[in-house]
């Protein structure tokens, strides 16, 4: 995962300030364009790490992670969600990264998560994960439904595994 940043808020790293604009995070395997940049929702990111702790409430979170009320909200206002908590958590409680970030793959590090293994299948699942996201949720729903009439197999498969 690279990290950028465009200039004009403050940004602290070993006690050296420059300025921030806002800080996107790349998947290097992401397709280029639009669906290259992952898009943040920290809103989403704080309510994984409140059912992770176990903790209802933005307030209980805050309570549990040693941080104010206020900074719950401040990380939700601005979209900055708090990477350096959120790491030493996975560490902690053996989280992956990409789930606790991007709700993508599964939470649990040590989980078995079936991989592609020809070029195409790999191609297939890389562009159907950089869609995911990227898009509105409706416009996956729209794919999968372009899938279920090109490919008629799709279909019947869904029809087997109504949990999948």
């Amino acid at each position: 995962m690279r990290m950028s940043y465009d200039h004009e808020v403050e940004h602290f790293e070993d006690a050296i300030s420059h300025r921030v604009k806002f800080q996107r995070v790349f998947r290097s395997n992401f397709i280029r364009g639009e669906i290259g940049v992952a898009r943040l929702k920290t809103d989403q990111i704080i309510q994984r790490l409140g059912e992770v702790l176990g903790t209802p409430t933005n307030m209980a979170l805050a309570e549990r992670l040693g941080v104010g009320p206020s900074a719950i909200s401040n990380w939700i206002k601005r979209n900055t969600p708090p990477v350096q908590i959120m790491s030493e958590i996975a560490e902690q409680e053996g989280l992956s990264m990409d789930w606790l970030l991007f709700d993508a793959g599964s939470a649990r590090r040590d989980a078995v998560v079936p991989k592609a293994t020809t070029t195409q299948g790999k191609r297939l699942v890389e562009f159907i994960l950089a869609w995911e996201q990227s898009k509105p949720a409706e416009e996956l729903v729209w794919l999968e439904q372009q899938m279920k009439r090109a490919v008629p197999e799709y279909a019947e498969w869904l029809s087997n595994h109504p949990s999948a």
